[in-house]
């Protein structure tokens, strides 16, 4: 049994995979709020894979890692993969691959602008959310200032508000790609390929002509960029999660890397013809693999683990 924690607001991703495909999943495939999780009290032996890391406060983060400790120390009936306390958030990790000359382009956090230091054109986004860009591509410093005025008018703190310098990613044919592919343990699934003729690609602006169509789903059965791909989410402290990126001149460039991806959206109609669901369920059954039978353990978090969290 595969056991996904959440937070509320990052729920339901899973019915969508299993409403999708086949009901029958729903046994092996199961989602659960850290909250009710924790008020059960007992947890069922299995695999669980902790997500939402970037939707956690500083609080959030240490409950779960008091869970995760629990678990992970029930003996060869559990399985864990994921880790709230410590993979790289989003500005973290792009942070780091700029330095490690991964990413052509930097990004800055509102609260350390500096004017001279922007290399334009910019976007604006928040940092631990997931609703892409905030802004259109920003060309000048007066333009930045007013657009993060206008998130910081919207209740968002300045610690938040990501500005990232914008790299053309647009292929010789005039059309911009963004590559999506799931880490599930030591197995890469690849999602999809995005075509779009803005530099902002989403499902709902995608094009799905016959023979783009094609491209993704070879990309989908093909799985060429596992050796780029790997240390990436070695580097993030990732071991499950979608990465997005695209590439620049022949070079990678990711976007981010999300523990808690949708795998197939409700406007996704027209994206594929591949039935994906066969990648994802195997790459789930090996991480259920070789579990030891086991009973439930009791699911009391130790005072002193969660006293930071709680009591201060």
């Amino acid at each position: 049994m595969i056991h996904f924690l959440t937070l509320p607001e990052g729920a339901g991703h899973i019915d969508i995979f299993i409403d999708r495909f086949d009901r029958s999943y729903g046994r092996q495939l199961v989602e659960v709020t850290y909250q009710k999780l924790r008020q059960r009290g007992v947890a069922q032996p299995g695999v669980y894979i902790f997500t939402d890391r970037d939707r956690m406060n500083s609080y959030q983060r240490q409950v779960a890692g008091a869970i995760r400790r629990k678990l992970l120390s029930a003996g060869p009936g559990f399985k864990v993969l994921g880790d709230p306390e410590g993979q790289l958030g989003r500005l973290e990790l792009l942070a780091k691959l700029s330095r490690e000359n991964i990413n052509d382009y930097r990004v800055h956090v509102a609260t350390k602008l500096n004017p001279d230091d922007l290399r334009y054109p910019v976007f604006v986004r928040i940092e631990d959310d997931h609703m892409g860009p905030r802004s259109e591509l920003l060309h000048t410093w007066a333009e930045v200032v007013q657009s993060v005025a206008g998130l910081v008018l919207a209740g968002f703190a300045k610690s938040r508000i990501l500005v990232i310098e914008y790299i053309d990613t647009k292929g010789d044919d005039g059309l911009y790609r963004k590559y999506g592919s799931f880490l599930i343990g030591p197995a890469i699934v690849c999602q999809h390929i995005l075509h779009a003729t803005a530099w902002l690609a989403k499902r709902d602006t995608t094009i799905r002509t016959p023979e783009l169509v094609e491209l993704s789903d070879n990309f989908y059965h093909t799985n060429p960029h596992h050796e780029l791909l790997m240390p990436i989410f070695d580097a993030a402290g990732v071991d499950y999660g979608r990465i997005d990126y695209s590439f620049a001149e022949g070079r990678i460039q990711v976007w981010e890397i999300n523990d808690n991806p949708m795998y197939f959206g409700r406007r996704s109609a027209g994206l594929s013809k591949a039935r994906k669901d066969e990648a994802f369920m195997k790459a789930f059954a090996k991480l259920d693999t070789g579990l030891a039978a086991a009973d439930p353990i009791p699911l009391v978090l130790d005072i002193e683990d969660i006293r930071g969290a709680v009591l201060t």
